[in-house]
């Protein structure tokens, strides 16, 4: 897992770059800290028959979030992504394949798609509030 920080915040991850398969196997790998709006893990070489914690749901929490933050996870084909810092500055660009994953925590982001027929899931926490009132917009 590629974890990458700010160049102006070091401290501050803002993206993280996982790939099929990386990760310690038979366990859940968590990509993120308790406190950030998104979590993410990755199961990671499990055997057969292995089971969790047992059949549950989760309880009714008041939960406040303060940012969007989202997960693309790669189903086929690649993208290349280029990643900014926080003061919307590149600082690096990457290719997924298939089965990768991108978590963004903060900064910027950018796909471009790079073989024809490429499928992923993008997941973020909601609500939507749509692309006025979601997204600013970066201009290189």
């Amino acid at each position: 897992m590629e974890k990458i920080f700010s160049k102006i915040k070091p401290n501050q991850l803002i993206h993280i770059i996982a790939r099929l398969g990386e990760g310690e196997p038979g366990k859940m790998n968590f990509m993120v800290s308790e406190d950030e709006c998104l979590q993410a893990a990755a199961g990671v070489k499990f055997v057969k028959g292995h089971t969790f914690s047992g059949a549950h749901k989760h309880l009714p929490n008041k939960r406040t979030t303060y940012k969007t933050q989202e997960a693309f996870i790669l189903v086929s084909g690649s993208v290349e992504l280029t990643l900014y810092d926080l003061d919307h500055k590149e600082i690096a660009k990457e290719i997924l394949n298939s089965g990768d994953c991108y978590i963004y925590l903060d900064g910027g982001h950018a796909l471009k798609v790079l073989s024809e027929n490429t499928s992923f899931y993008e997941i973020k926490n909601g609500p939507y509030l749509g692309r006025d009132k979601d997204k600013q917009f970066i201009k290189d």
